[in-house]
């Protein structure tokens, strides 16, 4: 990422130099700022800086720049937070940019459970229209992964383990996201929800 920022910015030779010049020249209005071709274009502190973002579970980047001043920065982070890694990417930009004060995820501890719970929570869930969660066993772990849809395509993302922190209630330590699991009168998971971003999202169990 920072030798592709460094070919934006002149420092090295590359035969696509015209092409990334024109992705910055057409600009269409998005709130207080503006798209180019692939970046988003604004001023911070008086500083233009074409920046964009990126996430996936447990991760999340930041890469800007700011073309007057030559400057680049790429920010990766192994956590994924509702805030994400923009406020470092900017403040690494332009020293004026206030850093983001967020609170501390809550501290969850594991604790054990009987190994023949998993069993019944085990499945697939719908937890939004092109997005299903999946859950399986192995041995005593629980694990999820999710796959989505896009483009008449599956994708599949990286799977995760579950820790119980309750008979039905599981967190993951990749992000900072909760699994409640609802059963039936036997046991038998109908449906979860997931707890990310302070959001709750109910996803009932498919056949």
């Amino acid at each position: 990422m920072l030798t592709f920022l460094e070919a934006f910015l002149g420092y090295k030779e590359s035969p696509l130099a015209p092409a990334m010049k024109a992705m910055l020249e057409v600009r269409r209005p998005a709130g207080q700022a503006t798209v180019s071709l692939g970046w988003l274009m604004m001023t911070n502190h008086g500083r233009e800086i074409a920046a964009h973002n990126g996430r996936t579970w447990g991760f999340c980047s930041a890469v800007g720049f700011n073309a007057q001043e030559r400057i680049g920065v790429v920010v990766l982070s192994n956590a994924s937070t509702p805030g994400g890694v923009d406020d470092i990417c900017f403040h690494l930009l332009n020293p004026k940019a206030p850093l983001a004060n967020p609170s501390p995820p809550k501290q969850r501890t594991e604790v054990r459970i009987d190994p023949r719970l998993l069993d019944n929570y085990t499945g697939r869930y719908q937890v939004a229209p092109n997005l299903v969660l999946q859950i399986t066993r192995d041995g005593d772990r629980l694990f999820a992964r999710c796959f989505a849809q896009a483009g008449g395509q599956t994708i599949a993302l990286p799977q995760f383990e579950l820790f119980a922190e309750g008979e039905k209630n599981f967190f993951a330590r990749v992000a900072d996201s909760q699994i409640t699991f609802e059963t039936d009168s036997e046991g038998r998971s109908t449906s979860l929800i997931l707890h990310k971003a302070g959001r709750d999202t109910p996803g009932p169990r498919l056949p």
